[in-house]
């Protein structure tokens, strides 16, 4: 048989292929179950970034109409200094009011649709029901009893940490003042 350069590949014959073990295959990964991993994050994050684009633009709404309001606050170059009679009473401050009212709801409301993905990402939660199902299971849970050695362990190590302070017990002060109040009556 011809022995040629390695790079050049060698026909064999057809026979001769079918009778050799297979050799291994290389499977591709599998891009539907990497997608599926992916999927839950990206719900989660996408809340996210959709409350930081809001943000961004509302924030930068709101700065140029902060801007804009600061230049036409400024005099024009050839008017007088002293004030006429119109601008004595500027009826614009119910307007001002509610175009401030309205900036400040634009930014809550963003900063709120961004804390709500960032939180949803934080707690792994994609729907409200995963919520209910959590806060449910939660609220559920065994060992919201506390036992009376425990709670007795606790006043002895509160009563320790007054007397190093040099404070009296609540117990002393409250005897002390029903004491006082007996002997102010008579």
């Amino acid at each position: 048989m011809f022995q040629g350069p390695p790079h050049v590949a060698q026909a064999v014959p057809q026979e001769a292929s079918s009778s050799s073990p297979p050799q291994s295959i290389r499977r591709q990964p599998d891009i539907n179950a990497y997608s599926a991993s992916w999927s839950r994050p990206l719900k989660q994050f996408s809340l996210f970034f959709l409350g930081a684009a809001f943000t961004a633009a509302s924030v930068g709404v709101s700065r140029r109409s902060v801007i804009r309001r600061q230049r036409d606050s400024f005099p024009r170059f050839y008017t007088s200094n002293s004030p006429g009679p119109q601008d004595g009473n500027s009826s614009e401050g119910a307007l001002l009011g509610v175009h401030a009212l309205g900036l400040a709801t634009l930014n809550v409301s963003s900063f709120a649709v961004l804390l709500t993905g960032g939180l949803s990402w934080a707690f792994d939660l994609s729907s409200i029901e995963e919520l209910r199902v959590k806060t449910k299971a939660a609220l559920q849970r065994p060992g919201g009893e506390v036992s009376p050695e425990d709670e007795k362990e606790f006043e002895q190590m509160m009563d320790n940490l007054m007397a190093k302070l040099g404070m009296d017990k609540a117990s002393d002060q409250s005897a002390g003042k029903e004491s006082e109040k007996g002997s102010s009556e008579k």
